[in-house]
Protein backbone atom coordinates (compact mmCIF):
# COMPACT_ATOMS: atom_id res chain seq x y z
CA UNK A 1 0.00 0.00 0.00
CA UNK A 2 1.26 2.97 -1.02
CA UNK A 3 2.12 6.02 2.10
CA UNK A 4 1.49 9.50 2.35
CA UNK A 5 4.28 12.41 1.05
CA UNK A 6 4.69 15.66 2.87
CA UNK A 7 6.55 18.12 2.02
CA UNK A 8 9.20 19.52 4.44
CA UNK A 9 11.25 22.64 2.77
CA UNK A 10 11.77 22.11 -0.65
CA UNK A 11 11.81 18.00 -0.49
CA UNK A 12 9.04 15.53 -0.74
CA UNK A 13 9.24 13.10 1.77
CA UNK A 14 8.21 9.83 3.10
CA UNK A 15 6.59 9.45 6.64
CA UNK A 16 10.16 8.20 7.80
CA UNK A 17 11.82 11.75 6.38
CA UNK A 18 13.74 10.36 3.51
CA UNK A 19 13.32 12.51 0.45
CA UNK A 20 11.44 10.94 -2.66
CA UNK A 21 12.46 11.55 -6.38
CA UNK A 22 8.40 11.75 -8.18
CA UNK A 23 8.35 9.86 -11.60
CA UNK A 24 5.92 9.24 -13.61
CA UNK A 25 3.02 10.72 -16.57
CA UNK A 26 -0.32 11.94 -17.19
CA UNK A 27 -2.34 9.32 -18.61
CA UNK A 28 -4.73 10.32 -20.99
CA UNK A 29 -8.10 11.66 -20.87
CA UNK A 30 -9.21 12.97 -23.99
CA UNK A 31 -12.58 10.92 -23.80
CA UNK A 32 -11.75 10.19 -19.75
CA UNK A 33 -12.61 7.12 -19.84
CA UNK A 34 -13.47 4.88 -16.42
CA UNK A 35 -11.93 1.69 -16.18
CA UNK A 36 -9.39 1.83 -18.77
CA UNK A 37 -6.08 1.33 -16.30
CA UNK A 38 -6.23 -1.95 -14.69
CA UNK A 39 -3.68 -4.07 -11.84
CA UNK A 40 -1.76 -5.47 -14.25
CA UNK A 41 -1.02 -1.81 -16.05
CA UNK A 42 -0.29 -0.86 -12.22
CA UNK A 43 2.19 -3.46 -12.40
CA UNK A 44 3.69 -2.30 -15.25
CA UNK A 45 4.28 1.07 -14.68
CA UNK A 46 6.09 0.40 -11.41
CA UNK A 47 8.57 -2.16 -13.36
CA UNK A 48 9.29 0.32 -15.15
CA UNK A 49 10.42 2.60 -12.08
CA UNK A 50 7.84 5.02 -11.96
CA UNK A 51 6.07 5.76 -8.92
CA UNK A 52 3.58 8.35 -9.90
CA UNK A 53 0.60 8.13 -12.07
CA UNK A 54 -1.63 11.36 -13.03
CA UNK A 55 -5.14 10.27 -13.43
CA UNK A 56 -7.78 12.31 -15.07
CA UNK A 57 -10.54 12.71 -13.34
CA UNK A 58 -14.10 14.08 -13.78
CA UNK A 59 -17.06 14.79 -11.68
CA UNK A 60 -18.90 11.92 -12.70
CA UNK A 61 -16.74 9.98 -10.53
CA UNK A 62 -18.04 11.33 -7.46
CA UNK A 63 -21.56 12.15 -8.26
CA UNK A 64 -24.31 11.83 -11.20
CA UNK A 65 -26.73 14.24 -13.32
CA UNK A 66 -29.39 12.70 -11.35
CA UNK A 67 -28.24 13.45 -7.95
CA UNK A 68 -26.24 16.30 -7.88
CA UNK A 69 -24.34 16.67 -4.62
CA UNK A 70 -24.40 13.61 -3.67
CA UNK A 71 -21.14 11.95 -2.95
CA UNK A 72 -21.35 8.14 -4.82
CA UNK A 73 -20.67 5.04 -2.44
CA UNK A 74 -18.80 3.13 -5.04
CA UNK A 75 -15.05 4.55 -4.57
CA UNK A 76 -14.39 4.53 -8.30
CA UNK A 77 -11.34 5.84 -7.84
CA UNK A 78 -10.49 3.62 -5.05
CA UNK A 79 -9.51 0.69 -7.09
CA UNK A 80 -6.69 2.21 -8.31
CA UNK A 81 -5.32 3.93 -4.84
CA UNK A 82 -5.68 0.22 -3.27
CA UNK A 83 -3.78 -0.86 -6.89
CA UNK A 84 -0.63 0.96 -5.80
CA UNK A 85 2.40 -0.49 -4.83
Amino acid sequence: MSQALTVRGNQIVKADGQPVTLRGFGLGGWRNMENFITEDDVRFVSSLGLNLVRLPINYRHFEDDMHPFVLKEEGLLQGIVHAAP
